[in-house]
C-alpha cells in the first residue's frame, strides 16, 4: 500500500458555482463505485487481462471524482493556500484518530526544513542576513534548519584529486541530498531567477515536498 499520492491537477476553464456543479462529484463518485463493482466481481477471474482493463477503468473513475471535486473547489473561489490549509488539518483529524499510517510518529517527530535562496550577485553578508531571516521564520515554526550555505572551506576537505570539476554543481548536488532528509523546503525572495533554486524547486514539486516562500 503507498502511504499517498502526489496530484497536479488543472480546474477546468468554464466552472459555475451552482447546484449542477455541486452535484457532479457525487455523480462521478456513483461511477466510481460502479467501476469497483465491476472490479470485484471478477477477484476471482481466470482473466487477468479483463481484471486490468476494469482496474484501469476504477482508477479513471476516482480521478474524475478528484477532477470534479476540484472544479468544485474553483467554482467556490478556494486558493492554493486555502486547500493547503484544509489538507493540514484534514491530516491532523485523520493522524489524532489513527487513521494515517505512523502518523502520530510523524507528528512527535521534529520536522527539518531547507532553505534554497539566490547567491548570484550578493555578498557574504547579504547571504547570511537573508538565511538567517529565513532560519527565524522556519524554527519559530518549529523546525530544524538543515545548513546548505556552502563555503569553499568545504572543498578544503577534498584532496587535488577529487576537487569537483563544476563546483556549482556539486553544491547544487550537495543540496538535493540534504533535499532528502527534508520536510519542508523554504524559498527566499528572488528563487525563481536563480538556476539551482529553480531546479532544487522542480524536484520537491515533483517528490511532494511542502514548499513554503519567503513573504
Amino acid at each position: 500500500m503507498t502511504d499517498g499520492y502526489l496530484l497536479n491537477l488543472r480546474t477546468f476553464r468554464k466552472v459555475s458555482n451552482d447546484k449542477a456543479q455541486a452535484l457532479k462529484p457525487l455523480e462521478e463518485a456513483a461511477e466510481a463505485f460502479g467501476a469497483w463493482q465491476e472490479l470485484d466481481s471478477m477477484r476471482n477471474s481466470p482473466f487477468l487481462s479483463a481484471w486490468r482493463d476494469m482496474r484501469e477503468d476504477l482508477i479513471d473513475e476516482c480521478l474524475d471524482t478528484v477532477q470534479a471535486t476540484v472544479n468544485l473547489l474553483a467554482a467556490v473561489g478556494a486558493t492554493q493556500g486555502d486547500v493547503d490549509a484544509a489538507i493540514r488539518r484534514m491530516d491532523e483529524r485523520n493522524g489524532s484518530r489513527g487513521r494515517l499510517q505512523e502518523m502520530e510518529e510523524k507528528m512527535k517527530a521534529k520536522k527539518k526544513a531547507m532553505i534554497s535562496q539566490p547567491m548570484a550577485g550578493k555578498t557574504h553578508e547579504e547571504i547570511v542576513e537573508t538565511r538567517d531571516k529565513a532560519v527565524a521564520v522556519l524554527e519559530s515554526m518549529g523546525y530544524e534548519v538543515v545548513n546548505t550555505l556552502f563555503t569553499d572551506e568545504d572543498m578544503k576537505g577534498h584532496s587535488n584529486m577529487k576537487i569537483p570539476l563544476y563546483i556549482p554543481l556539486h553544491y547544487l548536488a550537495t543540496s538535493l541530498e540534504s533535499m532528502s532528509s527534508c520536510n519542508v523546503i523554504y524559498f527566499c525572495t528572488g528563487w525563481e531567477n536563480a538556476r539551482g533554486c529553480r531546479i532544487e524547486h522542480d524536484a520537491a514539486a515533483e517528490y511532494g515536498l511542502e514548499v513554503l516562500y519567503e513573504e
